[in-house]
């Protein structure tokens, strides 16, 4: 028996201090994964999504974007997962 889904969050606004977005992620089971858009940024829609357990991981946005150019701006993250549980095992 299995249970699949997807959800997203939305953070509160937050001030950009660095170039880089790093996050910290459990990954349970293969196929889960977790993306991050910085709402209203063209270029910064949707991160590659990370899939697995990870601790302090540099988010990649295409085209190698980074965060540079909002340092000291507020921003609202939004936070897809999806979740993929085997809860046989």
């Amino acid at each position: 028996m299995g249970l699949a889904g997807t959800g997203r969050i939305n953070t509160t606004t937050l001030l950009v201090t660095g170039a880089q977005l790093t996050v910290t992620v459990d990954i349970l089971q293969p196929g889960g994964s977790l993306r991050v858009t910085v709402q209203g940024q063209p270029g910064l829609e949707a991160s590659v999504a990370v899939g697995i357990n990870t601790t302090d991981h540099v988010l990649v946005f295409p085209g190698e974007r980074d965060l540079k150019s909002l340092i000291g701006q507020n921003v609202t993250l939004s936070i897809d997962m999806k979740v993929l549980l085997d809860l046989d095992h």
